[in-house]
């Protein structure tokens, strides 16, 4: 993956920050979009890139709770971010969201140089974007 970096404090379970290269992350989804239960055949990775970015914000933001807790929250603060145009029906972005997080918990590097896979992490250039 190569494109998450965390820096942890005296454990692993308890990550201090996160760090997402974007546009590593969007040219990911790019290339495997049309892979995923959620793709729509009628849209383009366009169509779906604020819902991804939103995704990623998210992941940043509320990293620390548990993902099937934050429905409500998710829902009402992809509501109000995502433009009306720009926003998917709410069953597409939660499987997209799920499958960010998903992503993101699954294929991290940590910043120690250790993979959760327990091969060397490669660093990874950060961008911390967050939901105001």
């Amino acid at each position: 993956m190569g494109s998450v970096s965390r820096a942890t404090t005296a454990t692993a379970s308890a990550p201090e920050c996160e760090c997402i290269d974007i546009r590593a992350e969007l040219s990911y989804w790019r290339q495997h979009m049309e892979s995923q239960d959620w793709h729509d055949r009628s849209a383009n990775f366009d169509d779906c890139r604020a819902t991804i970015k939103f995704a990623y914000d998210a992941y940043l933001k509320w990293h620390r709770e548990p993902l099937h807790l934050l429905g409500p929250t998710l829902r009402q603060a992809y509501e109000q971010k995502i433009s009306y145009r720009d926003r998917l029906d709410w069953f597409a972005a939660e499987q997209i969201i799920h499958d960010v997080w998903d992503r993101i918990r699954t294929a991290g590097a940590c910043c120690d140089g250790e993979a959760r896979s327990g091969a060397p992490a490669r660093p990874m250039p950060a961008l911390a974007a967050t939901i105001n």
